[in-house]
């Protein structure tokens, strides 16, 4: 019987082994699908045993079987160099391919074996896994193959051209690392402070202020042209507005910088050097002196022209101001006319899909940090004002407008009109639970404030002045500033919040990452808004 099969086998042509390979497959596999758990691991051993010593006791053309990967069975020819182990191995492998076929292991001896694979075990002497050696060549590219491989399966007969392939390969690969090369060169451009004179000193960034700093990584990216700048420009000759006023500017000289793909720089050197107390967070935007030597450059005054704002809609920036460096003053919201304009559509899209109150806090939060000096007394003020993590900080930002501290600006309140503040303050009156903040452009409502909730209230030193229109009599403008920053990030901070109309009191609820409660002071009324609602309308 064992020889008609074999007789039949070797005659039957390649369709017909197929098929036979096929029901055979069926039939094993339906067999063995009935088997239990405990007959299926009794079987395979068995089987095993089986199998090997039928191999081993057959005889082809005078040569012994070698079953590939035995020790044993290796060690018996030592006198066989690598081209006759290599045909004795290519016979094994027609000879039990002619006596077995390929099989296909079903589903549940995979299961048992494939995840559980053990280097040592010699896997060739199972019955049912009959790999065979990769002995054979494709005639098409060349590449090993395992003798019962479908012809072409390697390379689809040649349709996959290796060389070509490769070279496909290659270009993804030079792109890709074109690609890290200029992001690399884009990160150091960036983070490389050019700081040559006492105008830009030279401070590491050694942390990140996480108190102003969004926790998210956001697509913001300072474009890295280095032949082309746009500057916000304030220095001491000119009208810039008041700190408020100024970071609606800087926002805005920003998203322009953006859209024209031009390094983005500040100079805010009014009433003193504003560097001294924010340095680059995750942007830089300090640039040398020597930087801009021999460039031309272009000086646009735009406080309160919000004409210029509207015709941003439609407007060729760089035919504009083709100059090398262009500086720009102003004070008023571009966002909206920007994201408008079809030729900067692409640049500012990241700009266009959220309202710009949030577009405010990202751009801000990723500019500035606290140089060390002022993270330090920042740091220092929360460990005495908030000693323990239960303690709720409730603030209030209140301008009044004209007053001796203020000469120049306009009436917005009178002292009268703060009473309904420190009515709304007095329910806070647990001072277990609650601690209060002020600040003001008035001295004499610092004053209020301190007698009337003494046992609770915080404030952070310093003359108050105005930034735009300092006083003469003012000692000391930088410890102003330097007071007027910190006001505005511990505001930042606040647990609930009531601010007045001002862009200072607007811009730290802007800038807070805090989920806080947020109430407008306005016309003598007290009324909780939607931060959310506020952001759109802005």
């Amino acid at each position: 019987m064992a020889s008609y099969n074999a007789a039949s086998r070797a005659t039957e042509g390649q369709e017909q082994r197929a098929t036979r390979l096929a029901r055979n497959a069926a039939a094993t596999a339906h067999s063995r699908s009935s088997e239990c758990l405990q007959q299926r691991t009794t079987c395979l051993p068995r089987n095993a045993v089986a199998m090997t010593a039928s191999i081993a006791s057959k005889d082809a053309d005078g040569w012994s079987i070698i079953i590939a990967n035995v020790p044993s069975a290796t060690a018996a020819r030592p006198s066989h160099d690598q081209h006759q182990l290599r045909s004795t191995l290519q016979r094994n492998s027609r000879l039990r391919e002619a006596a077995h076929g390929v099989t296909r292991p079903n589903n549940h001896y995979w299961k048992l074996r494939a995840f559980k694979y053990e280097p040592n075990f010699n896997y060739s002497i199972l019955a049912n896994i009959n790999i065979g050696e990769m002995c054979f060549n494709c005639q098409f590219c060349n590449a090993k193959k395992w003798a019962g491989e479908t012809p072409g399966m390697c390379c689809l007969n040649c349709k996959i051209q290796v060389f070509g392939f490769i070279a496909v390969v290659s270009s993804f690969f030079l792109l890709f690392a074109w690609n890290q090369y200029r992001g690399t060169t884009l990160i150091k451009h960036n983070q490389t402070f050019i700081n040559d004179s006492k105008e830009f000193p030279n401070h590491e960034v050694h942390h990140i202020n996480n108190k102003t700093v969004s926790k998210k990584k956001q697509e913001l990216v300072q474009l890295n042209n280095k032949t082309k700048y746009i500057i916000y420009y304030c220095v001491n000759n000119l009208e810039c507005g008041g700190w408020g006023d100024r970071q609606h500017g800087i926002v805005s000289v920003y998203l322009i910088a953006q859209a024209m793909g031009r390094r983005f720089g500040i100079i805010n050197s009014k009433p003193c050097n504003f560097a001294n107390y924010l340095q680059p967070n995750k942007i830089n935007w300090t640039i040398g002196p020597k930087e801009l030597q021999g460039l031309k450059s272009h000086h646009l005054r735009l406080i309160g022209n919000k004409r210029y704002a509207s015709s941003l809609q439609s407007a060729d920036l760089e035919r504009s101001h083709p100059q090398n460096v262009l500086y720009v003053t102003t004070n008023v919201i571009y966002f909206h006319a920007l994201i408008e304009n079809p030729r900067y559509k692409k640049q500012l899209l990241w700009a266009s899909q959220m309202p710009y109150g949030n577009v405010f806090g990202k751009i801000m939060n990723l500019l500035f940090r606290f140089s060390n000096h002022v993270q330090e007394r920042f740091d220092k003020f929360f460990e005495v004002i908030i000693p323990e993590p239960n303690i709720h900080l409730v603030c209030a930002q209140i301008r009044i407008g004209r007053n001796p501290a203020m000469t120049y600006d306009e009436r917005k309140l009178s002292i009268s009109d703060v009473q309904i503040v420190w009515n709304f303050l007095s329910k806070y009156n647990n001072t277990s639970k609650y601690k209060i903040f002020v600040t003001t452009d008035s001295k004499q409502i610092q004053e209020i404030a301190l007698k009337e909730f003494a046992s609770q209230i915080m404030y952070s030193p310093g003359e108050i002045i105005h930034v735009d229109q300092p006083r003469k009599a003012v000692k000391n403008k930088c410890d102003s500033v330097r007071k007027i920053l910190m006001d505005q990030y511990i505001l930042t901070e606040c647990d609930t919040l009531i601010i007045s109309r001002s862009n200072f009191g607007e811009n730290a609820m802007m800038m807070s990452q805090k989920e806080n409660i947020v109430f407008y002071f306005k016309k003598g009324n007290i009324t909780r808004i939607n931060k959310e609602k506020f952001f759109h309308d802005r």
